[in-house]
């Protein structure tokens, strides 16, 4: 069928085979063409059972906001807003902040080792 040969369907049910539980951290839309998958993918992930965790700054209402097409976006909205609990955490306090040493330095770890050292955030540094 065309479904088997679409390959965000493929990818999908592949994904939902192989894992129940799907994190993303900072989670945030911003290219259209990203916009137009999403819907797919966590439609089949949502329907096979995954379990979808993810934190963001926004609601999911305010998701790629201003973005071009938006309206093409609507539905994954109207599907995380079905299926998905929001919790709004409402935290006064950033406690990315708290641990900065100072620098202002986001690290991206490649080694495990060296992720134990560093914590901060807004220059990406990578670490191999």
């Amino acid at each position: 069928t065309s479904m088997e040969r679409n390959p965000i369907h493929r990818v999908a049910v592949q994904l939902a085979g192989e894992i129940s539980l799907l994190c993303f951290d900072e989670f945030q839309v911003t290219d259209v063409a990203d916009a137009l998958i999403l819907n797919q993918l966590f439609s089949i992930l949502l329907r096979r059972g995954t379990v979808v965790v993810a934190t963001s700054n926004r609601h999911p209402s305010t998701l790629y906001e201003g973005g071009l097409n938006r309206s093409y976006f609507l539905p994954f909205i109207d599907l995380i807003c079905s299926h998905c609990i929001v919790h709004d955490m409402n935290a006064i306090t950033d406690y990315r902040v708290l641990i900065s040493d100072g620098d202002n330095s986001l690290f991206h770890v490649s080694n495990p080792e060296i992720n134990q050292e560093h914590h901060s955030t807004s220059t990406m540094k990578d670490y191999r």
